[in-house]
């Protein structure tokens, strides 16, 4: 190449260099990487080839490309020593922060220097920084941040202000955080945050006249808040301590309407105000949100239930509600009254004919010997007959009957399986196979009662290892079965398949894992993962070595499964 033709070349090539340099300072990024890219193509600059891969990592990051953080990591990557190493890392920090990667802006930010950076970039990677670190929740680190703008920072005091109350808020320090929320509530950004943090500062503080103040200056100006839901639940519950139950219910209605979840308390006091004005269904419908959660909260309310559907006439769900009360020990004055009302319901509905009532008296009567209703449960007692769990008053009683109907028995059927059941349960085998014999013997009367004594004797025969015996059961209780959706029927499968297993003969086991794997719809289950290991047994013992072979196997799914439950690493 001639000499002229070599200056032209770097001629062209430094002035592309100026011009794409030129269009960065404007920020024109389009020509500026158009001209950089030229350069590039015919300089042999290296000093300048690496600028202006940095200009053009810079370019990537402020069109918002995909690569952006893929283009600067390679310039890091082929230039660590650049002079603009920092600020490319405080670059990075910033790509992922405005992509809410929090963590790996801390990385970045971390890598930078920030006494390196200009002003305006050392307030940028300040808040940046101290909002990743609140975000991954390092509120003392955050704090020390956003206190320093606070201090001496322009674009981010404001911000700054906002979130040393949110920490504030956060750690309990309440007194702290409310006048910065006070002085935010002139800030037309930070305003309605402000008004909502002041509102649960005052509920806290029992200041109610403020928590009024704030909401409804809250709800007034912003009626589609996020934070709509939760004013009008402090609104509801300050009316209700204050004794105002019509606005505690106008109130509470309108949160429940927008909240997404409840506060239990919350509707609780709802179901209360609703069942003060005998709006009786409504109170149901409180009221039923509130149990589930066993505790004191969930005992009044299972009581406050009984007594709504006694007043609409469904003693049903009466009964159960004061069931559930009575169950619960938080609150014994709640627990007398329930038990005594569920004792009641079911005398006078003869729910039950084998002594249910008779034990509810007596046992009310060992409890509460000196309750207001002990003369009452006296004379139910001289007048009830047992009708649940005293089997043997049950099986005396249908004995003295010469002539029983079809209904009774069936529940002598019921109360013999039943029977066999808890002497399986306290290990008494013997006595469990005869209960379950005799419930078996006169044929169906209590179709699900005949076939579920099949499954348990078999499940004593199999745990005195009589594995004959107990597969004719479980395949005596899989002819029978009335519900092939109970939990019990797909498990017969399985226990077949260990019968079996135990006598040797895989085939026929395998055959049983393999129909109690397609029934069993827990898969999360312990049996349903053995039952896999067991396939896997069979088909050893039985010299199916190939099957492993065969793509997808029993193991292969058993991992599959464990690693579904994070069981397999």
């Amino acid at each position: 190449m001639a000499y002229g033709q070599r200056t032209y070349r770097f001629e062209r090539a430094d002035r592309l260099f100026q011009e794409g340099k030129a269009f960065f300072e404007l920020r024109n990024f389009p020509g500026c990487s158009d001209k950089l890219m030229a350069f590039k193509a015919i300089s042999h600059d290296r000093d300048l080839i690496q600028e202006a891969d940095y200009m053009l990592a810079v370019v990537a990051s402020e069109q918002g490309r995909e690569d952006a953080a893929a283009v600067m990591e390679r310039y890091l990557s082929l230039y660590p020593d650049s002079r603009h190493a920092n600020e490319a890392a405080f670059l990075l920090g910033s790509y992922y922060f405005a992509h809410e990667d929090y963590g790996t802006a801390i990385q970045w930010f971390n890598t930078s220097e920030i006494d390196l950076l200009g002003t305006d970039q050392q307030e940028d990677y300040a808040y940046r920084l101290a909002y990743s670190l609140l975000q991954l929740h390092d509120l003392r680190t955050a704090r020390n941040y956003f206190a320093r703008i606070e201090e001496v920072g322009r674009k981010y005091r404001v911000p700054a202000t906002y979130y040393l109350a949110y920490i504030n808020y956060a750690e309990d320090k309440l007194k702290q955080a409310e006048p910065r929320f006070e002085q935010l509530k002139s800030e037309p950004a930070y305003r309605e945050q402000s008004l909502y943090y002041l509102m649960q500062i005052h509920y806290v503080d029992e200041r109610y006249d403020r928590v009024k103040s704030e909401g409804k200056a809250l709800l007034s100006a912003y009626p589609n808040s996020r934070n709509s839901a939760e004013a009008y639940r402090l609104l509801g519950d300050v009316a209700y301590r204050e004794g105002d139950e019509a606005t505690a219910i106008k109130m509470l209605d309108k949160y429940v309407e927008r909240a997404d979840s409840f506060v239990r308390g919350d509707l609780y006091i709802l179901g209360v105000c609703r069942y003060n004005r005998g709006d009786y269904p409504e109170a149901i419908q409180a009221f039923a949100e509130v149990v589930g959660e066993e505790d004191e909260l969930m005992q009044n309310a299972c009581l406050y239930l009984g007594q709504c559907y006694l007043q609409t006439g469904d003693r049903n769900r009466a009964r159960m509600s004061f069931e559930q009360a009575a169950t619960l020990t938080f609150d014994p004055k709640v627990q007398e009254t329930a038990m005594y009302n569920y004792a009641l319901l079911i005398h006078e509905t003869s729910f039950s004919g084998f002594g249910e009532s008779v034990t509810i008296f007596e046992d009310f009567l060992n409890r509460f010997p000196d309750s207001k209703y002990a003369d009452k449960v006296s004379d139910y007692l001289a007048e009830v007959y047992l009708t649940t769990k005293n089997y043997d008053a049950a099986l005396a009683s249908i004995d003295k009957i010469r002539r029983p109907g079809r209904k009774i028995l069936a529940a002598k059927q019921n109360i013999l399986f039943r029977m066999g059941v808890e002497a399986f349960t306290a290990r008494r085998p013997s006595e469990a196979i005869r209960r379950f014999d005799e419930a078996i013997t006169p044929g169906v009367y209590d179709a699900d009662a005949y076939s579920q004594a099949y499954y348990w004797r078999g499940e004593t025969y199999y745990r005195q290892d009589d594995f004959n015996n107990a597969a004719a059961d479980y395949r005596s209780y899989l002819s029978n079965a009335t519900d092939r959706s109970a939990e019990a029927y797909p498990l017969a499968y399985y226990n077949l398949g260990y019968c079996l297993f135990k006598q040797q003969r895989y085939n026929d086991a395998l055959a049983e894992f393999r129909r109690y794997i397609n029934l069993e719809p827990r898969k999360e289950s312990v049996s349903y993962a053995d039952a896999y290991n067991r396939v896997g047994d069979c088909l050893f013992h039985a010299r199916q070595f190939e099957a492993a072979d065969e793509g997808v196997g029993p193991f292969d799914v058993l991992v599959e499964h464990l690693d579904r439950r994070g069981l397999v690493t």
